[in-house]
């Protein structure tokens, strides 16, 4: 079975914590009793940086050069594709939360997905590799209703709901999302 994992998380205040997690009770302001933010893992999120800068270095020499390397059209192309797609991917994060009677799956500002509470059949902890059980990193649609948000290898749970479908969701927490599930 598949699991998702985080990379960097953030705590229930939403401020960065270098992967530790703060644990506030079962329940925190507002009835929300667990609340993860993940993003890509730090060897990722490097070599995001790095392409950019290298894109961003070599366009800054062919754009003083003379002759021009390349038209302005490939110049530009390059600009987003080595440098706006990178620096994109690096605000990439998946957001879990259990709050009052649902759960609460998105990733931000592309896909997001409540679920009741009294709606969930069964849950399981389960340890899973992102490319195995789950096709890849991020958001992952694998038919027949089974949808996969994780970003990095370890544990997740997986949420089979009353109507059929099963959401594997990746979590450096899995026993207090287990717990804020059950309670």
């Amino acid at each position: 079975m598949g699991t998702l994992i985080g990379m960097q998380t953030e705590g229930p205040a939403g401020s960065m914590d270098g992967g530790r997690h703060r644990r506030k009770g079962p329940r925190t302001r507002g009835g929300t009793r667990f609340s993860e933010r993940t993003r890509l893992p730090v060897p990722f999120l490097l070599v995001l940086a790095t392409v950019a800068v290298a894109e961003a270095v070599v366009l800054m020499v062919g754009a003083r050069s003379s002759p021009p390397p390349a038209p302005a059209g490939v110049l530009a192309l390059g600009l987003l594709v080595g440098i706006a797609l990178p620096l994109a991917l690096m605000a990439v994060h998946t957001v879990v939360v259990v709050r009052g009677e649902e759960l609460q799956l998105s990733l931000p500002p592309f896909w997001r997905r409540r679920i009741r509470l009294d709606g969930i059949a069964s849950v399981e902890v389960r340890d899973v590799s992102p490319l195995r059980d789950a096709g890849g990193y991020g958001l992952r649609f694998r038919g027949h209703g089974r949808v996969a948000l994780v970003m990095r290898r370890g544990p997740a749970v997986e949420v089979r709901t009353v109507t059929g479908e099963t959401y594997l969701v990746g979590t450096v927490r899995p026993q207090l999302l287990l717990a804020a599930l059950d309670s």
